[in-house]
């Protein structure tokens, strides 16, 4: 199954539903349409879901604290919501308040996501 709609497109791999942005910019229509998408598979399938954020230039906190409720339901339902390309100010967000725990079975699984991404390193005031 591949779906696209006009904001998102949804590809189903093995047992995980990969929902990847195709604009810049999230919209209120773009994240209306990801929240009916997500309710959908979240409903219709036992499979694990994957969001792809890295065509977005930014990611609201809005939005973010959105994907934390759909990972907190998902792992009541023994399932992973898995982050791919997420911002480096919201994963040290995550990471300040060790929310990556709701997001991830293991850490593994998350810190395998950002591989490919090169972060800026924290300069020491010293």
């Amino acid at each position: 199954m591949a779906e696209k709609t006009e904001f998102i497109l949804v590809e189903q791999t093995d047992n995980v539903f990969e929902i990847s942005f195709l604009t810049d910019e999230l919209t209120e229509s773009a994240e209306d349409e990801f929240v009916s998408m997500s309710s959908l598979l979240f409903f219709q399938s036992r499979n694990h879901i994957q969001v792809d954020l890295s065509s977005l230039s930014f990611v609201p906190f809005s939005f973010l604290l959105r994907l934390l409720n759909l990972a907190k339901d998902l792992r009541a339902k023994k399932r992973v919501l898995v982050l791919v390309g997420i911002p480096y100010s919201q994963f040290h967000f995550l990471d300040r308040f060790q929310l990556q725990k709701v997001l991830f079975e293991t850490e593994s699984g998350f810190y395998r996501s950002l591989k490919d991404v090169d972060y800026p390193k924290e300069e020491s005031l010293s």
